[in-house]
C-alpha cells in the first residue's frame, strides 16, 4: 500500500483485504479506482490512480460507503405478479399480505410487495447507482406513474458509511425530476459504524 496520510490512518485502525473486490475507470476524474473490502465492515477502501510517464500512481485514496438503492412498490390491492406484468420488469424481491417477515418474528406483511435492485454488493457511489437504476426504470415512467394511483412507489437508499469519514447526499435535477414524475418518494437510511479514527 502507498505510504499516505489517509492509507496510513485506515491502516491503523481497519485490516485490508488483499485481493481488490473491482476496478472501475473514472472518465470523469482520468482515474482508475482500485476498491478493497475492509474486513468486519460494509464500506470500502479506495486507490485513485492516475498514468503519468505510462506507470500507475496512486494519486488519492478515499473511503467509499456500501451503497444499496431500490425501486419499491407497496399496494393492498395489487399483487407482485400483477406489478411485474403492469410495467414489464421482474423484482428481485417481493412478498404477499399476510406473509411473516421473518421465520424469528410473530409479524407480518401489511401490504404487497415488490422490489427491484440493481448491484446490491457492488461498490459504487449513490450517485452512480441511482443512475443506473433510473436508466433501466425511465422506460417504464408511464406505467409507473399509472400504479402510482393505486400504490406506494418510493426509492429506498440504504448508506452504510465509516462513521469519521462520512459525506453527504446529492441528488441531481434530472434525478429528482424523474422520481417526482413517476410520483415516487425517496427514503434514505444513513448507518455511520467502524472503529475509531487514530491520531494522524
Amino acid at each position: 500500500m502507498p505510504s499516505l496520510g489517509v492509507t496510513d490512518q485506515v491502516l491503523a485502525s481497519h485490516k485490508v483485504a488483499p485481493t481488490p473486490i473491482r476496478i472501475d475507470m473514472n472518465a470523469q476524474m482520468d482515474c482508475c479506482n482500485v476498491y478493497y473490502s475492509l474486513v468486519d465492515e460494509s464500506y470500502y477502501f479506495v486507490l485513485a490512480l492516475k498514468q503519468e510517464a505510462e506507470q500507475w500512481r496512486v494519486n488519492w485514496t478515499y473511503i467509499e460507503p456500501h451503497v444499496r438503492v431500490r425501486l419499491v412498490i407497496q399496494s393492498s390491492l395489487i399483487t407482485p405478479d400483477k406489478i411485474s406484468s403492469f410495467i414489464g420488469l421482474n423484482p428481485t424481491q417481493s412478498y404477499l399480505q399476510g406473509e411473516k417477515r421473518n421465520k424469528s418474528v410473530n409479524s407480518v406483511y401489511r401490504q404487497h410487495g415488490w422490489a427491484f435492485e440493481l448491484d446490491k454488493d457492488t461498490p459504487a457511489s449513490l450517485e452512480q447507482k441511482l443512475d443506473k437504476l433510473i436508466s433501466v426504470i425511465d422506460e417504464k415512467r408511464e406505467s409507473l406513474r399509472t400504479l402510482g394511483e393505486s400504490a406506494n412507489i418510493r426509492v429506498m437508499v440504504w448508506y452504510d458509511g465509516y462513521k469519521d469519514w462520512m459525506g453527504g447526499v446529492a441528488l441531481s435535477a434530472e434525478q429528482m425530476a424523474l422520481l417526482g414524475e413517476i410520483g415516487a418518494g425517496l427514503e434514505i437510511d444513513i448507518h455511520a459504524s467502524g472503529p475509531d479514527w487514530p491520531d494522524p
